[in-house]
C-alpha cells in the first residue's frame, strides 16, 4: 500500500500533513484540508483508515472524500496508488448516460424517445426479423426496459450468462440485439450491461465527423481536467458502455464534483443541470431501500439519516462507487474489487462510516 497525502498518524490530522511533498503540482481543483475543517471527525476517519489498511472491508483500493470544495481524505490500499486507472464496472454506464447530454446539446441526437433502429442501419436485418424491436427507444436502454431477454446473475454459469457469452462474440451489439424479445419494450425491468454497449453504438453512429471516445475526451473528460481515460472496446471497436471505463479514483471524484456543481466546471457549463436532474431522479422503486434512475441510484426515503434525501450514486458491481450529496456539498469515491457481495457491500458500509464521521448537526 502506498499512502498519498493524508492520514498516517493522528498528528497528521492535527498539524496538517495534507500539504505534504506528494501534493501534485497540477492538482489545482481543491484545497487540501483536515477533515475537521469541514465538520468531519478526524479520529473516526483515522479509525476507518486503520480498518481499511487491515483489510477488514476486503479488497479496497482507494477512498477519496471531498467536502465544501476541499480534499479531506485521499488514500490508497492494496498496492494501488493515485496514478493508476481502475475499472469502474457497471458505473461506466452512468458516465456514458451522463455524456448523452452532450450529443443532444450538439444536435446529433434529438431526444431519448428516438427509436434506436434509426441509428443502427447495419443491424436492420435483426429488426426485420422481429419488427417489435423497432419500438425500443434510447430511453428503454437507459432504464433497462428494452424487453430483450437477458441473464446476468452471478448465480448462472458462464454458458448461461448472457454477459459472459456476449464477450465471446466478435460484435457485442449484434449479440444483444439478437436476443429474443420477452416483453414489450418499456414494460419490464431487467438489468442488462449489454444495453450500455448498444447505447455506445447508437452514440457512435450518431456522430458524423469523429469517433465516440475522441468526442468524449474533448467534450467531457478534457473539460474537467481528466487526461487519462481508458475505455475498452469489443472486437468490432464499439466502446464497452456497460463496464469498460477505467479512471483514476481522483478523476472519478472530479466527475462527481462536476455533478455536485450542477454540471459546471470552474464556472464553465459542461453538462446541463436539467439533464443531471433527469438521469438521477427516481424512475423505478425496486424495493423499500433502493430506487433506480438512468444509470444512477438513490436510496429510498428513510434509509439514511439525512436531513435532505438528495443523495445519488453510481455503482460498479464490485464496490466501485461514487456518491454525490448536494446538500452536504460532498463527494465520496470508492474503488474496490470485492466479488459476490451483492448490491449492499463493503463499499456501502465504508460510505456509511464516512457519513457517520459528520458532526451531528451537519447531516
Amino acid at each position: 500500500m502506498r499512502r498519498i497525502f493524508l492520514i498516517s498518524t493522528f498528528c497528521c490530522f492535527l498539524y496538517g500533513c495534507s500539504l505534504g511533498p506528494e501534493k501534485p503540482d497540477d492538482q489545482d481543483v481543491w484545497l487540501y484540508a483536515n477533515p475537521s475543517s469541514s465538520q468531519l471527525s478526524d479520529s473516526l476517519l483515522l479509525a476507518l483508515n486503520n480498518n481499511l489498511e487491515a483489510k477488514l472491508y476486503g479488497n479496497i483500493n482507494s477512498l477519496v472524500v471531498i467536502r465544501k470544495d476541499k480534499l479531506l481524505f485521499e488514500n490508497y490500499y492494496d498496492e494501488s496508488f493515485r496514478n493508476r486507472t481502475k475499472n469502474l464496472g457497471q458505473a461506466s454506464m452512468a458516465v456514458l448516460i451522463t455524456a448523452l447530454d452532450l450529443l443532444i446539446r450538439d444536435g446529433y441526437i434529438e431526444n431519448i424517445q428516438q427509436n434506436i433502429v434509426t441509428f443502427l442501419p447495419e443491424y436492420q436485418s435483426i429488426f426485420n426479423a422481429e419488427p417489435d424491436k423497432e419500438l425500443i427507444t434510447i430511453e428503454h436502454l437507459l432504464t433497462n426496459k428494452s424487453g430483450l431477454s437477458w441473464v446476468q446473475s452471478n448465480a448462472f454459469p458462464d454458458n448461461l450468462n448472457d454477459l459472459s457469452i456476449m464477450k465471446l462474440q466478435s460484435d457485442w451489439t449484434e449479440y444483444v440485439l439478437s436476443r429474443p424479445l420477452e416483453a414489450d419494450p418499456g414494460l419490464r425491468y431487467v438489468p442488462n450491461s449489454g444495453a450500455g454497449v448498444v447505447l455506445a453504438r447508437v452514440m457512435e453512429n450518431a456522430l458524423i465527423d469523429t469517433d465516440l471516445l475522441t468526442y468524449l475526451k474533448e467534450e467531457l473528460f478534457g473539460r474537467i481536467d481528466i487526461d487519462e481515460v481508458v475505455w475498452e472496446t469489443d472486437p468490432s471497436g464499439t466502446l464497452d458502455g456497460g463496464s469498460g471505463l477505467s479512471l483514476m479514483t481522483l478523476d472519478l471524484t472530479k466527475f462527481g464534483y462536476l455533478l455536485l456543481n450542477g454540471g459546471r466546471w470552474k464556472k464553465a457549463r459542461v453538462i446541463s443541470n436539467e439533464w443531471i436532474f433527469e438521469i438521477t431522479k427516481t424512475t423505478l422503486k425496486l424495493d423499500n431501500t433502493i430506487n433506480a434512475g438512468y444509470g444512477w441510484w438513490r436510496f429510498a426515503d428513510g434509509v439514511l439519516d439525512l436531513e435532505t434525501n438528495d443523495l445519488f450514486f453510481a455503482d460498479g458491481g464490485l464496490g466501485q462507487q461514487l456518491y454525490i450529496i448536494p446538500h452536504l456539498e460532498m463527494v465520496v469515491a470508492i474503488h474496490a474489487e470485492n466479488y459476490s457481495q451483492g448490491f449492499f457491500n463493503s463499499s456501502t458500509f465504508i460510505f456509511l462510516s464516512v457519513l457517520a464521521s459528520l458532526e451531528p448537526n451537519e447531516n
